[in-house]
């Protein structure tokens, strides 16, 4: 699962994926680290630094698997 520009929605918490869902949550540095203070870690979910117009964030991501994506408004 890829929740593009996550900000501090709680989803992945909420929704509580099964194992074998890898969920990764993408946006800006200053968002992501504050997420790190906030939230706490848990097996298969990724945080990934970085804005969505960066070319470089899709490297962070296994290219093995069909991504779902999510993204709000």
């Amino acid at each position: 699962m890829l929740h593009l520009g996550c900000g501090l929605d709680t989803r992945i918490f909420r929704v509580d994926p099964p194992q074998g869902v890898e969920w990764f949550d993408v946006d800006y540095p200053e968002v992501i680290e504050l997420r790190r203070k906030l939230y706490p870690s848990r097996d298969h979910y990724h945080r990934v630094a970085s804005s969505v117009t960066e070319p470089d964030w899709p490297a962070e991501v296994p290219g093995n698997r069909r991504p779902w994506w999510w993204r709000k408004g």
